[in-house]
This record gives C-alpha cells, structure tokens and sequence, in this order.
C-alpha cells in the first residue's frame, strides 16, 4: 500500500474515532470508573462501546463482562440484552436455559420485548418444554405493555387457533394495534390477511406501511399487486 494512502485512512481512523467521541460523547476511563463504582448505566455503555468497537476496539469479551455486571446490579437492559447473546450465540456459547433466565428477569423487571421472547420460547420449546398456553399469556402481557412484537405474535395465535380459539376479528384488531405501534410484521400479517381475504386495497395499504418499516417481504409483496 503506497505511503501517503496509508496516511490518508489512518487520518479517516482518527477522524471517525474523534467523531465518535463527540457523538456519543464517550468517556471510557469515566465510564470504567462509574461501573467500578456499581453505576450499572455506565456498565451498559461500556458493554455498547466494546461490542461495536466505537473508540475502543471492539472486544466481545470484555462487552459482555460489563453486561453481565449491569445485569447483576440490575439493570434490565442488561439482561435484556445479555439473554439476546445467550440465544443467538453471539459472544457466548448459545444457551438457550441461560438466555431465558435472562429474558426472565427483563420480563419481571418491566422490559416488553423480554416478556415477548419468553412467549417465543415457549411457542417453539426453545430450553423450555413447548406451551402454547404460556406463549399466549406471554404475548399478551407484551401486548398489554404497549409492544407490537407481542400483539403480532398473539394475532397469529388466533388467526389460526394454536391455542384452540380461533378467533379472526381479534387477530385483525391485534395486528391492526401492532401496525399502529409501527411493528412492521405486524402491518404484514394484516396485509397479507387482506391479499389472502382478496381485498386488494386494504391489502396494499398495509403492505405498504410494512414496506415503509423497512419489511422487504412487504416490499416485493406490494409489487406484485400493486
């Protein structure tokens, strides 16, 4: 690589990292000092800064040590975010009995999408015996917390009766509360519902907001009725 191009992406490097520093106005010995201190939001920001490599270099390792210290001193969002690394495997061995503890204490501790998760995990008996019944009831207490994700999942229960009430009237008005808390899959299902209904306009209508959310299935399905 010739000298002077060297230069110029090692004056890029700083650049973004000075950058960085100003945008999310980050100070990493301040924040280390803090989370020494039990701060659990400083532990969490570390554990951002670490996993993305944002002025520091990015080290998965040490981003879920402060995570998990977040998560002992009770941050949510840590643990949130820590049963998130547990079930996909990311940073961690996939552990899906760990990843529910976790998702458990977010869930307990006010953290919707936590509540959601568990409702997944029990629906396809992820390091937990498959419940429907237990899905649901999760679904619905995501739903019930103003959580799109959970009022979507709970639709498609009883769009197809998984839990032995199948009920489309409610399905629709669930995926309608999801599409206006801007879940995406949930204007999805709505639109899909109406293509399948053949109410072409109502159709495009939601398969278009869902396409808006940035849901490329929406976008090519609205294509081809458009």
């Amino acid at each position: 690589m010739p000298k002077y191009l060297f230069s110029i992406l090692f004056i890029l490097f700083l650049l973004s990292n000075s950058f960085a520093q100003y945008i999310f106005k980050v100070d990493i010995p301040k924040s280390k000092e803090a989370c020494e201190k039990n701060n659990s939001a400083e532990c969490l920001k570390l554990w951002f800064y670490y996993s993305k490599g944002i002025v520091v270099e990015k080290d998965i390792n040490k981003a879920i040590s402060y995570l998990k210290k977040a998560c002992d001193l009770g941050n949510m969002k840590g643990c949130y975010n820590l049963g998130l690394h547990y079930i996909y495997g990311n940073g961690v061995e996939k552990d899906y009995k760990k990843a529910f503890k976790y998702f458990s204490l977010a869930c307990k501790g006010g953290i919707p999408l936590g509540c959601n998760n568990l409702g997944v995990m029990y629906g396809r008996g992820l390091g937990v015996a498959k419940d429907l019944k237990k899905a649901q009831k999760y679904y619905e207490m995501t739903c019930n917390m103003n959580e799109g994700k959970g009022c979507s999942n709970l639709g498609t229960m009883y769009l197809y009766g998984e839990t032995g009430e199948k009920n489309e009237k409610k399905a629709v008005s669930l995926y309608e509360k999801a599409c206006n808390l801007k879940e995406r899959e949930g204007c999805f299902n709505l639109g899909a519902y109406y293509l399948n209904k053949k109410e072409y306009d109502k159709a495009k209508v939601y398969l278009n907001k869902s396409c808006k959310l940035g849901f490329f299935r929406a976008c090519m399905l609205y294509q081809d009725i458009k």
